[in-house]
């Protein structure tokens, strides 16, 4: 950071001028240092509304790994806010995410859902969505499938299908390329646009795999883990299961829990011994 940064933005306290200081630090995604700026910028009386909810956005983004509290706060006071349908479908999207996947709290989520549903899209489909998702991760199997078969019949007609199938294709290429990148916030909104045209893949280990991804790269290890899990239990046999257990035993790794890790290694190797992962499988599980 270049020097001047620090003494120029803590004398200064024009809210616009601040806000000016809180995009420099965007560069950087979900950089901490955007807290303490977020908050003097909403501790100002004069912020136009557009401003606040750039600002409440940025706050509980950035606080989510280690302040959930304050980005706890920031989310509730974002879905408070009067704003337009879409923006608010995607406000609410990521508030979801954070409530399931960093606090693994899921009362606090499906009370979510019932408070905010009447303001959601009118098919349906991103209430239902979360309702399968709810299910699967509690282990509420019949519900799930239920939900999912809902899901599904919200398509309208085979040839919508496999329209949405094509552009799904493409949506899930731009969510591994955005990921790559290490451009999380952009890949997560691909993420949600490709489910969103391909819902199947939510029950053949594709959207869970690449879920966890992202929320590895956020820092969420036990919503990561706790999404492969769901998966599994919801799907046993899925068709990319090597690729689901190699994942979470890389999840168990990084948690510092080195027998699941070795355990899951082992399993693709005796299980999957032609499989593309099972060399470094053997190799992961020897160290």
């Amino acid at each position: 950071m270049a020097e001047w940064i620090e003494p120029a933005m803590s004398r200064q306290k024009d809210p616009v001028q601040l806000f000016a200081f809180l995009r420099f630090f965007q560069e950087d995604e979900l950089d901490a240092r955007q807290v303490p700026l977020a908050e003097r910028i909403l501790k100002t009386s004069d912020l136009d509304s557009q401003t606040r909810t750039a600002t409440l956005l940025t706050l509980a983004r950035a606080a989510a790994k280690d302040s959930p509290g304050k980005a706890a706060r920031a989310w509730r006071e974002l879905l408070r806010l009067k704003q337009p349908p879409r923006q608010f479908a995607e406000c609410f999207a990521e508030a979801m995410e954070f409530l399931v996947y960093r606090q693994l709290d899921y009362a606090s989520a499906a009370h979510c859902l019932a408070e905010n549903e009447s303001r959601l899209p009118r098919d349906g489909r991103l209430a239902v969505a979360w309702q399968f998702d709810l299910a699967r991760l509690q282990g509420r199997t019949e519900d799930a499938k239920r939900h999912f078969h809902t899901l599904l019949d919200r398509r309208v007609r085979q040839q919508e299908n496999r329209v949405s199938t094509a552009q799904g294709n493409a949506l899930y290429a731009n969510v591994e390329e955005r990921l790559a990148s290490g451009n999380i916030l952009e890949a997560e909104g691909e993420l949600r646009r490709w489910i969103a045209q391909t819902p199947q893949a939510r029950t053949d280990g594709r959207y869970s795999l690449v879920r966890a991804r992202c929320l590895r790269k956020r820092g969420w290890l036990d919503g990561a883990v706790a999404e492969l899990l769901g998966a599994i239990q919801h799907e046993p046999l899925l068709p990319n299961l090597p690729d689901v257990e190699f994942e979470l035993a890389a999840l168990y790794q990084a948690k510092g829990e080195q027998g699941r890790a070795r355990e899951l290694w082992a399993r693709i190797v005796k299980e999957y011994p032609l499989h593309p992962l099972a060399d470094e499988a053997r190799k992961r599980s020897r160290q």
